[in-house]
């Protein structure tokens, strides 16, 4: 599987030329929206600039904080996971041979692993320490659930927003109407 670093900058002028089927068919796959403080192995071998100083705005699931406002590496990013060839899947975790790797202690070495599927995109946890959540939901090891469309996926105490291509869409093009009225 393929990650490609985008961010919201760079999507939008893609939704404001494209139709959203016409964005749909270019983006197979899934956007994982990046909510908490992390970094990515592949980000630092890429030449590819992305923004910082960003800031985050709190984040809350329910009534509970997940993310406080502040600096974020990554604010306004998102990661396009893309099945290439044979290789559905990704490892998500600590270790440096990881595909998508956070470099923090509250993230196992290998944490869990997403993949691909015809039915859409599953997470599996690797028996990781501090446990992978669906909806602030801890999943039980070794066992796959099937992610749907805005579904909150928190790996330690980093989170990310999955997003098919047609919800990515939608919610660009609403945030440029906003921008527009302003």
């Amino acid at each position: 599987m393929e990650i490609v670093l985008v961010t919201l900058d760079d999507l939008r002028p893609r939704v404001a030329a494209q139709s959203r089927e016409d964005f749909v068919a270019a983006h197979p796959g899934a956007f994982f929206l990046a909510m908490g403080y992390l970094a990515v192995e592949y980000i630092r071998r890429s030449t590819k600039r992305f923004p910082t100083g960003e800031r985050t705005e709190a984040f809350y699931f329910g009534s509970k904080l997940r993310h406080a406002e502040g600096d974020h590496p990554l604010a306004g990013s998102a990661f396009f996971l893309r099945p290439t060839g044979d290789q559905r899947y990704i490892v998500v975790g600590r270790g440096n041979d990881c595909d998508l790797t956070i470099p923090d202690m509250s993230v196992s070495d290998e944490h869990c692993v997403l993949a691909i599927t015809d039915e859409g995109v599953t997470v599996t946890d690797n028996d990781s320490t501090n446990g992978t959540a669906v909806n602030l939901r801890r999943l039980e090891p070794h066992r796959p659930k099937l992610l749907a469309d805005e579904d909150i996926l928190t790996v330690g105490r980093y989170s990310f927003q999955l997003l098919s291509a047609q919800a990515m869409h939608r919610e660009i093009a609403i945030l440029m109407s906003l921008r527009r009225k302003l």
